[in-house]
């Protein structure tokens, strides 16, 4: 989940079903614990870090980890590495900090060893990896971080996260909804499909400059069929040839036109909310991309508090249906014009009884000037869309164009809505992730092997940090079994719930359910959560 090969498949942790891609848990070969160096010496884990380090390696799939190195060297080059002992080879802090690490391995071993069941997939394309070395178009531009723009969002919301190889045959297979409920996937259940009957729920396509025709086809499928996507600047530009297309089949697919395109370099245009910004979810408090929210929602560019930039790159975005919602809009200082000479899909829309409503949404940010009639030939000043959202109403599939580089956790709360959409989190769960307010704390969410979700939480940060009311002390993992389950007691024949309590349980243990879990206050508590994580018919003695 946070690497390609993180994850593994439903049937079994260590291999895949035939199509499926391959979904082997990894190994952490070097894992440090101590300051490294070989001239000059680097970072020195504080207490507690290097285990918060180890344990999130765990939790996100690895079933094997080891420390870099036992014991430190005492000649050759890596003298300054050092390891688990020191050179005296007297058990240290660090000694106590690595048995701690096993300590948790051991305990919660039939949780993380769980296959994980990933219904968000990035796609890594090497043709557009290539395309932009050879042709970067912005001096600043990181293909690392641009990738790491759609990843985040979903991330902050604690749910896995699988990467798939866009070249690779199996994933245009999966990326299809292909062989749904034969087993083979990542996402959902035993059967390896997701709630809507896909593998994934979520596609994540970071500057796809480069398409092949069969991954389109794939990913148009995805979304006919209830999925979304989301995908970014310059996409389905080059075909595998690196031919320049007449035009973008994911624009069109996102319900947009591309009007003008701008390479910003070092430069910065700063955006304004369009009127669909935060409609569902209320932002996070301390990120650039909420501030005085209450001002700035539904008023477009009369905002002068709202902080937020486009840079690296953006395409100017015009949307063609009432579908599309603008999320972010430029707000530039130069005023863009077009000769908006097209037949309008606006007229359709109208007919069908969607006029309600588009009109705010688009004359926010200019861009219903023209709309309501079949011909059009004035000339339109506007500003255009930076991020847009379509939403199909026939099949439930989204479509998220981010056309600039916008800083990531301006997209965090659109991460949620859609989460919610696919029913991947509920309402409660996206409202209780820690979103921007502390970006050192991680939530992740993984299920056992019967399906029952767990969280866990590590603070990352030297100070403590709140969350559900609880507090979490520095580099602090705290494990949250499911708490929704009906209480054992409730399920005891009568004669074992009065006087005759301790009788019924002598009988429980003749029938051998000795280890049966028992409820504490508030749920399972995690000694009974981990029996049932390991042998899910653990409450079948209450039935």
């Amino acid at each position: 989940s946070s690497s390609p090969s993180s994850s593994s498949s439903p049937s079994s942790p260590s291999s895949s079903p035939p199509g499926a891609p391959s979904r082997r848990p990894f190994w952490i070969a070097e894992q440090l614990i101590g300051a490294q160096g070989h001239d000059h010496i680097g970072y020195l884990p504080r207490p507690g870090e290097a285990s918060a380090w180890s344990r999130q390696s765990l939790i996100h799939g690895a079933n094997g980890l080891m420390f870099f190195r036992w014991r430190t060297a005492s000649r050759a080059q890596e003298q300054f590495c050092y390891g688990i002992q020191d050179v005296d080879n007297k058990p240290c802090r660090r000694f106590s900090e690595a048995k701690r690490v096993f300590a948790f391995g051991r305990r919660f071993g039939p949780v993380l060893g769980a296959p994980i069941r990933a219904r968000v997939a990035l796609i890594y394309s090497y043709d557009s990896v290539f395309a932009w070395q050879t042709q970067s178009q912005s001096s600043s531009l990181d293909l690392e971080h641009e990738h790491v723009r759609l990843y985040h969002p979903f991330w902050r919301n604690g749910v896995p996260i699988d990467a798939l190889d866009a070249n690779d045959n199996s994933t245009i297979r999966i990326l299809s909804r292909e062989n749904c409920g034969s087993g083979i996937g990542g996402s959902g259940g035993g059967s390896g499909c997701s709630a809507r009957g896909g593998h994934y729920d979520v596609l994540l396509l970071p500057t796809p400059i480069a398409m092949s025709a069969a991954l389109y086809r794939a990913v148009e499928t995805h979304v006919m069929k209830g999925g979304s996507l989301y995908f970014s600047f310059r996409p389905d530009l080059k075909d595998p040839d690196m031919s320049i297309r007449p035009y973008s089949r994911l624009a069109k697919l996102a319900g947009v036109a591309i009007e003008e395109i701008e390479s910003l370099n070092s430069l910065e245009v700063p955006l304004v909310p369009g009127s669909a910004y935060f409609s569902d979810f209320p932002p996070p408090t301390s990120s650039r991309a909420a501030q005085s929210h209450e001002q700035t929602r539904g008023h477009g560019r009369e905002s002068s508090s709202f902080n937020l930039q486009a840079g690296v790159w953006r395409d100017l975005l015009r949307p063609l249906t009432p579908e599309v919602e603008v999320i972010y809009a430029y707000n530039d200082t130069v005023t863009w014009e077009y000769n908006s000479n097209h037949k309008s899909e606006w007229s359709k829309g109208r007919r069908n009884g969607r006029r309600h409503g588009v009109r705010e949404s688009l004359s926010d940010v200019g861009l219903f000037d023209c709309w309501g009639r079949v011909e059009c030939n004035k000339t339109v000043s506007t500003n255009y869309a930076a991020v847009t959202r379509r939403h199909l109403e026939a099949t439930g599939g989204e479509v998220v164009y981010v056309g600039c580089g916008i800083e990531p956790s301006a997209l965090f709360q659109l991460a949620k809505r859609t989460l919610v959409h696919q029913h991947i989190l509920t309402r409660e769960e996206v409202m209780e992730t820690p979103g921007d307010t502390s970006t050192m704390l991680e939530i992740y969410r993984k299920q056992d092997v019967s399906g029952r979700p767990w969280v866990f939480v590590t603070n990352f940060d030297h100070v403590p940090v709140k969350w559900r009311n609880t507090s979490l002390n520095p580099f602090e993992t705290r494990v949250f079994p499911p708490l929704s389950y009906p209480s054992p007691r409730a399920r005891l024949p009568p004669w074992a719930t009065s006087k005759t309590t301790l009788r019924g349980r002598r009988h429980l243990e003749q029938k051998g359910c000795k280890d049966s879990a028992r409820c504490s206050p508030g749920g399972l508590d995690p000694k009974a959560a981990l029996t049932l994580a390991k042998n899910p018919r653990a409450f079948k003695c209450y039935r």
